[in-house]
């Protein structure tokens, strides 16, 4: 109903279209989302939302190409957000460029370090790449220093699990269990 209320004539600038276009990609009118974002780019103002935008759309759509090079753009306008350096990220490992995928994840875990998908995405780059054993350490080391924390074991379990060490991962989430009853995610994750 919005939308058909919305003239076209009436979008005048980037961020008018960019804003319309995403509301489009939201609703999954994907046509009127390209038509819109496609045309907020076109803008010589455009800013590093709009191509990251556009390149959600071909991303949902598959045209990793075209995503690619909207995903480069708008890292070249916003050469720290967390979300177009992830995404990039994703199409550099779908197309095996793994150290590549490794160094834009590690930037966006470098400004978000809270993203859990990326930081999934990473651990996967890292076995694609048979980097994990460093990881591994790591872990168990921020275990010895804060045993404290049952963060680090889950993260520890989750990664051997991504790495198929179901056993190790089983030991982990048990020793969770006994020494902290309270922290569900022990359960949930076994």
């Amino acid at each position: 109903e919005y939308f058909a209320k919305v003239k076209e004539d009436e979008l005048e600038t980037s961020a008018a279209l960019s804003d319309f276009g995403l509301s489009c990609l939201i609703m999954g009118d994907l046509e009127k989302a390209e038509k819109y974002l496609k045309k907020a780019v076109g803008f010589p103002e455009a800013d590093g939302a709009a191509w990251a935008r556009l390149g959600s759309l071909y991303m949902s759509v598959q045209s990793l190409e075209q995503a690619e090079k909207c995903f480069e753009r708008s890292l070249e306008l916003l050469p720290d957000r967390p979300e177009v350096l992830a995404n990039l990220g994703g199409i550099r490992f779908r197309q095996a460029r793994y150290e590549e995928a490794l160094e834009l994840y590690n930037r966006a875990l470098k400004v978000k370090p809270d993203f859990v998908d990326v930081e999934r995405q990473r651990n996967q780059t890292l076995i694609q790449l048979s980097q994990l054993e460093p990881l591994l350490e790591e872990y168990f080391e921020l275990i010895q220093k804060e045993p404290e924390e049952p963060l680090h074991r889950i993260k520890l379990a989750n990664l051997l699990i991504q790495a198929d060490r179901y056993a190790q991962a089983e030991s982990i989430l048990m020793e969770g269990i006994i020494r902290f009853p309270w922290v569900v995610d022990f359960r949930l994750t076994l």
